[in-house]
């Protein structure tokens, strides 16, 4: 087959954190998707939770459940080779849920996963009404899962969506206290500026995650300048999915306009490289040797 389940995956991922570099990873949200990404050459791949729940025709209101997650993420993590970053959501309820989504979340072969400081259920941190806990009740959700990892080099990356409720320098304090409270890597969502990027970046000395958000932002300061702050990853949620969207939509139309997907018009992949994409010829060898 392609790939295989990775094996160290979590290791490979600490080496980047531990880098002094800022690494891509796309959103994906299957495991065709993932392997497309993991082909272009990209170290790691975010299954974004957000794609995921979309993918299933809902809004990113909290509504997909840990296992419909965990089921999808273990997919992904089967299609590819490099480190997985999974969306944790808010560890899907009190310390008591978190203990299990993370066990849930390594035992589908992530590499990595964040945990937010939402109310639960949740919804995306773009939208309108989003409400917190208490930082002392995120700090002790972390404790719990950092009690319940079992693989120590699975890295465990606290998300704040303060800055947009609260401000950035809420947002920076609670970051402070999820680095106190053992995190390995902090997310502070809602970034947009460079002096913000700045500012976060200067104030926490932790590996920083950031958030491209939305689809196709070019951001407000160079990735060598990015990485001189801390930021070592770099996520694009939604833009792998928006492009899907856009381009079946887009093939749609020309199918009832025009009666065929019309190849003057639309890019469409070969049947040749669809079937490599999924190893059709490795499936095809077993049991002729």
């Amino acid at each position: 087959m392609n790939a295989m389940l990775p094996t160290g995956a979590g290791a490979v991922l600490r080496r980047i954190i531990d880098g002094s570099t800022l690494v891509s990873a796309p959103g994906v949200y299957d495991a065709l998707s993932a392997r497309l990404a993991a082909q272009e050459g990209f170290e790691a791949v975010y299954a974004s939770g957000g794609s995921v729940v979309r993918s299933l025709g809902l809004p990113d209101l909290g509504l997909a459940d840990l296992s419909e997650l965990a089921a999808r993420y273990a997919q992904i993590v089967a299609a590819v080779a490099v480190p997985v970053i999974a969306d944790g959501e808010t560890g899907f309820g009190n310390e008591l849920n978190t203990n299990r989504a993370v066990r849930a979340l390594e035992a589908a072969g992530v590499a990595g996963f964040h945990i937010e400081d939402q109310v639960f259920p949740k919804r995306c941190g773009g939208y309108a009404g989003v409400q917190l806990i208490e930082a002392e009740m995120m700090a002790a959700k972390l404790a719990a899962a950092l009690a319940a990892r079992k693989r120590p080099e699975t890295v465990i990356i606290a998300r704040t969506d303060a800055k947009e409720v609260e401000g950035l320098k809420s947002a920076i304090a609670r970051a402070l206290r999820y680095v106190q409270a053992g995190a390995d890597m902090i997310f502070v969502e809602g970034l947009h500026t460079a002096s913000e990027y700045e500012e976060a970046g200067r104030a926490i000395a932790a590996p920083k995650l950031l958030n491209t958000a939305p689809p196709g932002m070019v951001l407000p300061l160079p990735p060598d300048r990015l990485a001189a702050l801390g930021y070592r990853i770099a996520i694009y949620p939604a833009d792998l999915q928006c492009a899907a969207i856009a381009a079946m939509r887009s093939c749609l139309q020309t199918i009832k306009q025009e009666g065929h997907a019309n190849p003057a018009k639309i890019r469409l992949a070969s049947l040749q490289e669809r079937d490599e994409l999924v190893d059709l010829a490795s499936w095809q060898s077993i049991g002729q040797g």
